[in-house]
């Protein structure tokens, strides 16, 4: 795990690109987030995308999520993958992470400040 993120680490690919006065970024993740993401393009929202299979801490988030609010959809997603994609925007310096996790149909919200449940 790196401690921070570096220039050399590609930017997580995006729906349409956050502008400077968005306060919370939306992050898509899980095998769903290709669909989802496509689903704000076509409202024209912004968006993240934590494409699957990737390792989220080789992207470096902090350009889109350092001092805002993250809303982060992980259903359907592996709880060390959604851990990992935690770790990399906490690391990258968002304010609070709001977390819907869990199955799609049974999902769950958490609460995430100054890296500890809220």
């Amino acid at each position: 795990m790196n401690a921070t993120a570096t220039s050399l680490q590609p930017l997580p690919p995006y729906v349409r690109e956050p502008h400077s006065g968005l306060r919370t970024v939306w992050i898509s993740a899980g095998p769903q987030a290709w669909e989802r993401a496509r689903a704000w393009d076509r409202d024209e929202r912004s968006g993240l995308v934590a494409p699957p299979g990737k390792d989220p801490e080789g992207y470096d988030w902090a350009p889109m999520v350092r001092g805002r609010n993250v809303a982060l959809i992980a259903t359907d997603m592996a709880a060390e993958d959604a851990a990992a994609l935690l770790r990399a925007v906490m690391r990258d310096g968002a304010t609070s992470i709001a977390v819907l996790w869990g199955s799609a149909d049974h999902s769950r919200m958490e609460l995430i400040a100054n890296g500890r449940n809220v």
